[in-house]
């Protein structure tokens, strides 16, 4: 079932810049368009855990304003359960739940808990739903500590948890996640992923998260769609994006004697510490087995291992390939 759908979408933003004209002292105002999003199609199931990237002003969070119904296109058609967003927003606002990492929904001044029962109200939660919710929530996001502080009182860690919290409170079928990460130390990170993970599979829900941060991507997401200003890039599964653009083999190696540093043709080497290094290169200019080989000629090897290329070099590389 298609949850989410793009059609030939288009959105341009109007700016003003100053400009001094020469042989003169005075600035003029003048307009100039940006195409924050450019002809994007994209379909998206039920169910579906979707990584939305791209660099700073490629169009994340217009997308995300989109699909929510905050912002109309300028053309194109959108469809969220079925219906035009910004048309029926209040009918979608009850199925989706949104958390954009540089805002909040926790009103400043109150505790969250009574920022928590407030959205009870206007979303008429039930009683049993909104206890339960409430119960799990805590126990995997740990935030029972500091839920009767308000908001201004709080960490950033501890406001991230509390708003993804409230954006599940009341069971939403999409989830839309805008770079909800920012800031966080490792140990909320890891929380949030694992969490995320975790009440997507069970609850079926629709995520779409954008991040700056891959391992976010990397650990929560199945499907990765990259976009360059506004373009529809690559769409894929990780798995996918991995095998057709992961071109380089890493070797981990380490030897018995203290070797300073080695050199082979074709290959990237990074010294790891006395002895140890990290080797990259590319299988269609020179095997595997002939670097093992190389190695074996430089000394006694205690350990040798392979290593995944990670989806942050891959994406690096797509961006340096079509100079985004």
């Amino acid at each position: 079932m298609i949850n989410i759908k793009l059609n030939n979408v288009c959105k341009t933003y109007s700016i003003y810049e100053k400009e001094r004209k020469k042989m003169s002292i005075f600035q003029t105002r003048v307009e100039k368009n940006i195409k924050a999003v450019n002809n994007l199609s994209l379909e998206i199931n039920q169910g579906e855990v979707v990584g939305l990237i791209g660099k700073n002003g490629s169009g994340k969070s217009t997308i995300i304003k989109m699909l929510t119904g905050i912002l109309p296109p300028d053309s194109g058609g959108i469809e969220v359960f079925g219906r035009v967003p910004y048309l029926f927003r209040e009918e979608n606002s009850k199925k989706i739940g949104v958390v954009f990492g540089q805002k909040t929904q926790l009103w400043w001044e109150l505790p969250a808990k009574d920022t928590f029962l407030l959205h009870k109200r206007i979303y008429k939660i039930d009683d049993k739903i909104f206890g339960k919710n409430m119960q799990q929530f805590a126990e995997v996001l740990e935030y029972g500590d500091f839920i009767n502080q308000s908001s201004r009182q709080l960490s950033l860690g501890q406001r991230v948890r509390l708003d993804i919290a409230l954006a599940l409170m009341h069971n939403p079928e999409i989830l839309f996640l805008d770079e909800p990460s920012i800031g966080l130390d490792i140990l909320v990170k890891k929380k949030i992923r694992i969490f995320l993970k975790q009440i997507c599979k069970e609850r079926n829900i629709t995520l779409i998260l954008t991040s700056h941060d891959m391992k976010d991507i990397e650990e929560i997401c199945d499907r990765v769609v990259i976009i360059d200003n506004g373009r529809l890039l690559i769409d894929g599964s990780i798995e996918e994006i991995k095998l057709k653009f992961g071109k380089n083999s890493i070797l981990e190696v380490l030897f018995e004697d203290d070797i300073e540093s080695i050199e082979l043709q074709d290959v990237v080497i990074r010294k790891i510490a006395s002895g140890s290094f990290e080797l990259r290169y590319d299988e269609q200019k020179i095997s595997t087995k002939k670097v093992i080989t190389l190695l074996l000629d430089k000394g006694k090897i205690k350990h040798i291992g392979f290593k995944a290329e990670q989806l942050e070099e891959i994406v690096t590389q797509i961006y340096q390939r079509t100079n985004i």
